[in-house]
């Protein structure tokens, strides 16, 4: 069951440009993206050591990842931060 749940979601994982608007579920540090530009306050890039139900992940890549699964969905948002921006990469849930 889990790896068909894995190939299905892997197959709607979403890539952007910078011009892209990134899917609504779309996440970083616990919020959704929207929310984080219509409120912007500080955004804690301190990676997790322990990830339970969601969590903020440092990749080799130098590209951050927020996971935040729950017993219904599981989303992966990843993402950079050049400027003090945040530039969407990559989604999938």
């Amino acid at each position: 069951m889990f790896g068909i749940s894995l190939g299905i979601s892997e197959y709607q994982k979403e890539y952007y440009t910078p011009t892209d608007t990134p899917n609504e579920r779309f996440m970083v540090g616990g919020q959704r993206l929207q929310d984080f530009k219509d409120n912007p306050k500080p955004l804690d890039l301190t990676p997790d050591t322990e990830c339970m139900d969601s969590c903020l992940k440092l990749l080799e890549n130098g590209n951050y990842e927020y996971f935040n699964g729950s017993p219904l969905i599981m989303t992966y948002s990843q993402f950079q931060v050049k400027d003090n921006q945040i530039i969407p990469i990559s989604f999938m849930g």
